[in-house]
């Protein structure tokens, strides 16, 4: 179980880190984080045999937010899936072909989302020049909301009936250049033309949310123009606070796979007043199967 946990947390970048050595005080070499890791089985500070070792680690796994191991093990690697589950657990594989993220007759029941994504990969959106409050509105810039569904890349994390990855829905964000309007950080300057990409399972779920992000598009939530967080640059197309977005397919804080995503995707939208997935298709005039 702590095995699964700590999976979770390499995959998220939390195990490692660079600075200078607690022992050698060597600069610029690679470190353990605040994760506690027994390193040797003939005992002292960092050795087994330690009784209060899985729980002194385990609660730093919950101070980080690491989820717990059921959790973990949705994301299993072939390490994992190789060790027999604990007595009540049922495998990854079997636990798929029952769950909401196999295609199976959910998934068929589905079918008229996938229609309405297939019939709408490009959507236009054009800023407002002002947001006059009567709608809720968020402050994307103008551009081009671009789907496709590449059965080529495997989506890490969301499993088939069979037991391999489900597909990857892909978003493409094509950005014109353009002005920052009354409502940017800095209005009046320029900011210059450029493309986002974000990654979702092509399952149940995934379709579902990306119906909802869609009508976020349509109503300028998904995208802002201001001071990138990552590299401090000021006028350029970030991706707005009110909706996350996954943007890699190799873990991490920005990437799949993240079990808990949809879930706190779909939180947000609700924040925003975002209508669910069935609502979405009837305001596009879709009737939903469900």
């Amino acid at each position: 179980e702590l095995l699964a946990r700590l999976v979770y947390a390499f995959m998220h970048g939390m195990i490692f880190t660079v600075g200078t050595s607690l022992t050698s005080h060597r600069p610029n070499t690679v470190v353990w984080t605040s994760i506690h890791h027994k390193t040797s089985l003939t005992g002292g500070s960092h050795g087994f045999p330690d009784d209060g070792y899985f729980a002194n680690v385990s609660e730093s796994l919950d101070a980080l937010y690491v989820p717990d191991a059921e959790s973990c093990r949705e994301m299993a690697t072939p390490i994992l899936s190789s060790l027999p589950p604990p007595p009540g657990v049922v495998p990854a594989a079997a636990a798929a072909a029952s769950s909401d993220n196999a295609n199976g007759t959910k998934d068929e029941e589905a079918t008229h989302i996938r229609q309405y994504i297939l019939s709408n990969t490009a959507i236009k959106y054009d800023a407002p020049d002002r947001l006059d409050g009567a709608t809720p509105q968020g402050t994307c810039p103008s551009g081009t909301m671009n789907i496709s569904i590449d059965p080529r890349i495997p989506c890490p994390g969301f499993f088939t009936s069979s037991g391999g990855a489900v597909d990857t829905i892909c978003i493409e964000y094509a950005i014109s250049s353009g002005f920052q309007k009354s409502y940017h950080e800095s209005p009046g300057e320029a900011y210059k033309a450029t493309t986002r990409h974000a990654y979702l399972p092509d399952n149940i779920e995934g379709r579902a949310l990306l119906v909802r992000l869609m009508h976020s598009w349509k109503l300028g939530w998904n995208l802002s123009v201001g001071t990138s967080l990552t590299t401090g640059q000021r006028s350029v197309v970030v991706w707005s606070d009110a909706v996350p977005h996954k943007s890699g397919l190799s873990g991490g804080l920005f990437g799949l796979p993240d079990p808990h995503y949809i879930s706190a995707c779909s939180s947000y939208l609700d924040v925003l007043g975002i209508p669910d997935t069935d609502a979405c298709l009837a305001l596009a005039g879709i009737r939903s199967g469900h």
